[in-house]
């Protein structure tokens, strides 16, 4: 599949239908977010995705050594 806007919009509808897609809403604050291992504007986006799987009990599925690091019980080295 050639990456495309449409070809990524087409992969997140099939992973959304799968039985075990849950969606979470973006209900957490940027103030309550863990400042832990951000050393650059390039990690926040990574610890508020922490943050919000933290809150909802889940994971976040990455191929970063080091956001695996500095949070492991909340992140999935992939």
């Amino acid at each position: 599949m050639e990456a495309t806007a449409e070809s990524a919009k087409l992969l997140l509808e099939s992973i959304s239908s799968l039985p075990r897609h849950e969606f979470w809403p973006d209900d957490v604050s940027y103030l309550d977010m863990p400042t832990t291992g951000i050393v650059g504007h390039r990690q926040v986006t990574d610890a508020y995705l922490v943050l919000l799987a933290r809150k909802h009990g889940g994971s976040v599925a990455t191929m970063d050594k080091a956001l695996a690091a500095v949070h492991p019980g909340t992140t999935l080295l992939a």
